[in-house]
Parts: C-alpha cells; structure tokens; sequence
C-alpha cells in the first residue's frame, strides 16, 4: 500500500493496486456561510476515474497524483485553513455512471468537481454541472468541446486534440511517406483521426492508406493489425490505453510485421504499457509534455516526492495531470477566497498562474490548459525527449 497523509477522511478507504482502485467518500462544504473561509473545515472533491475495466492503471495513476495533490496542500495548512478531501468514483468509462457519479457530487454539495479520463464521459459530465455551474476541471479528456464560452465554470488541464498531436504530425511527415491507422471506436480515437486528416490534406503530409477501429471493449486486434500490415505502410499509428498498446505491439510482432515506424497517440506511451510491452515498445515514438527527467524545478519536485510517497511506482503524465487538476482548485479557491462560491471560484480557476508537475498551468480565455508538448521516444524502457524535432 503506497504511504499517503491527510488526504482522504477516515471513512473514505482508497485501496491501490497496480492496476485498479476502489474509492468511496462523502460530500461536504468547506467553509462558513456566504461563501467566508473558515478554518478547520473541509474541501471536498468529487472524482471520477476509470477505476475498474481497460482503463484502470489510468484510472490508478489518477489518483495517486490526486492523493499526492491534496496530501501536499493539507499539509502545508490546507485551503483557507480547510483540509482537501477527495471523493473518488469509478466512472467505468461509461458516460452514464459518470453522470450518475457528477449528481451525487453536486447532491452531496462537493465543492468542486476534477474528473474524466475518457472524452465520452467528460463531454456528458460537463452538460450535467451546467446549470449549477460546479466549478469543474477535466482532468484528462482531450475532446475539443469540453472548453468552450458555453461552459464558464469548466477548465481542462489537458490539451485539446487538436493542440497536443500537432507536433507529432508534423514530426511523424518528415519521417514516413504512407501511413496506416489503428484507431480506438469513440470521441477519442475519431478525433484524434481527424487531426492528421486535416494536417496532412492536400498533400501536405504522407498518404493515409488504411484506417481501422476497434471497440473500447475488445481484447483482441488481429484481425484490424492484419489489415494494417496488409496496406504496407511506412507507418503505423496506435491509440488506446497500456494494456491495448502492449497487446498490439505483442501481436504485430506475432504476426510479423515489417512496418519500419511505429507511433502512438499523445501520452499514450506510459511507463505501465511500456511494462506491459516488455521491451516491444522500443523505438516507438509519441509525444508528451511530461517526462520525469523534466528540467522544470516544479516537475522535479513533483518526481521526487511522488517516489517517495509511492516507492514502487513511476510517475506518468496522468499522476501529473491529476495533482496539477487539484491544485487548480485550491489555488483558484484561494483567488477567490472562498470555498463555497462557485461563480467566483470557477472565474478564479481561469485566471491561476503556477508551476505545477507539468511546469506552468495557465488556461487560455475557454480555459484550456497552454503546454506545449514536445516529441519522445522509448529508449530502453525509457521516455526521453527526441533532439531532431
């Protein structure tokens, strides 16, 4: 059991292992009436991850960035003087448990809400906390419409679909003529489609020879892998979670294939599917904006404490994404100085300025997340950053 203080009530039990968390919690406001901080209290935070199913080591590394988040900010005398406590919910990455979960949120009067891995679920999440207007953060779903004028209390501490490929179709054209794409049936694996679509349109880019889905729910990929190899491409580019990326990996090499380069979706590339791959994964090429040999000092620290609270772990982008997601909320609360107001807190999220796991989080006037990512590849069993990009 990894080490954490301070970050869940007692009556809330996070069980962790290396591929699945379990979570319960209760709600709670933060602070005296008329939105006033009080001291001693508590911030509680609603969370929705994929805790159970295809996404679980996701949903696992989630939370522990979570649990690092609030451990940090509670020990440093909390938000406003209340104590940061998460209630975390398996959404199954399933927009209609992820709805149910956001209800229970807003019923049980959480403070705010940090959720949603899958763009599905967090595009159905958002519509949900509209009319409260809960101050939300989407911590890791990418779809393009999760930030928009039409949501002002929502920020996203991802980038969008059509910012975090960009360098990678660029890389990725100085690189293959042909390419063939493996490609995850919902919001993600569409979108992320459409960028290298319009990217490469009208020759600007290699010729797209095959495309081929597979459902969220599917275990084996042979039969899409085989029509990839069949089309000859230069290229192949794979998306989905570590435990699909290692078993197509697996079943390219079984099948023989012959395709010079290999990349994968942004983040995708975790130190869990690298494990799962078992070296199959070398020379693969993604990209992120965190690695943990980041320069950034905050990323740094962030690295350091992280092994040190979970020692038989390694940090990954969404342990990251997820602990600069709750220190969101408390630094915009902070803005606001208050932890109940939900319009002030949600304009105050838009307008925070820190170094986080990441480096700088600041969000754009829909309240995206502005990182740049950069192009890395697997070197034995390692992420590292590429120097010809």
């Amino acid at each position: 059991m990894a080490r954490r203080t301070g970050v869940i009530r007692s009556l809330c039990v996070v069980a962790l292992a290396a591929t699945t968390v379990a979570a319960c919690g209760t709600g709670g406001a933060g602070s005296g009436e008329g939105g006033s901080p009080s001291s001693g209290g508590t911030v509680t935070i609603g969370m929705t991850v994929p805790t159970s199913g295809l996404y679980a080591a996701e949903g696992a590394e989630m939370v522990r960035g979570a649990q690092l988040a609030a451990t940090t900010v509670n020990d440093s005398g909390g938000v406003l003087g209340s104590k940061i406590v998460l209630d975390i919910q398996d959404d199954q990455s399933n927009p209609q448990v992820g709805v149910a979960a956001v209800k229970k949120f807003q019923a049980n009067g959480d403070n705010a809400i940090a959720a949603a891995y899958n763009s599905t679920v967090g595009l159905a999440e958002i519509e949900t906390v509209k009319r409260e207007g809960t101050p939300f953060v989407s911590v890791i779903a990418s779809a393009d419409g999760i930030t928009s004028p039409n949501y002002p209390n929502v920020v996203a501490t991802n980038s969008a679909f059509t910012t975090k490929e960009v360098p990678l179709t660029k890389y990725v054209a100085g690189k293959v003529r042909t390419a063939a794409f493996v490609l995850s049936n919902d919001d993600a694996g569409r979108g992320l489609f459409k960028v290298y679509q319009d990217a490469w349109s009208g020759g600007k880019g290699p010729q797209i020879l095959s495309e081929a889905y597979y459902q969220p729910t599917d275990t084996d990929y042979s039969a899409i892998v085989t029509k990839a190899i069949a089309a000859k491409p230069d290229g192949l580019y794979v998306t989905g979670s570590a435990v699909t990326i290692s078993t197509i990996m697996r079943e390219l090499k079984q099948l023989n294939s012959s395709i010079p380069f290999v990349w994968v979706s942004g983040e995708q590339v975790t130190p869990t599917a690298i494990k799962l791959a078992g070296g199959l994964l070398d020379g693969v090429t993604t990209a992120s904006v965190y690695t943990t040999s980041g320069g950034d000092a905050s990323t740094q620290k962030f690295t350091a404490d992280y092994r040190k609270a979970y020692p038989d772990q390694v940090p990954q982008y969404f342990s990251a994404t997820s602990y600069d997601a709750i220190m969101v909320v408390a630094q915009a609360m902070k803005g606001a100085n208050s932890t109940t107001d939900k319009t002030k807190i949600a304009a105050a999220m838009r307008k925070v300025d820190f170094e986080g796991a990441r480096g700088r989080n600041v969000f754009d006037a829909n309240g995206r997340i502005n990182l740049t990512p950069y192009v890395t590849r697997v070197v034995n069993g390692e992420i590292q950053k590429v120097q010809d990009q």
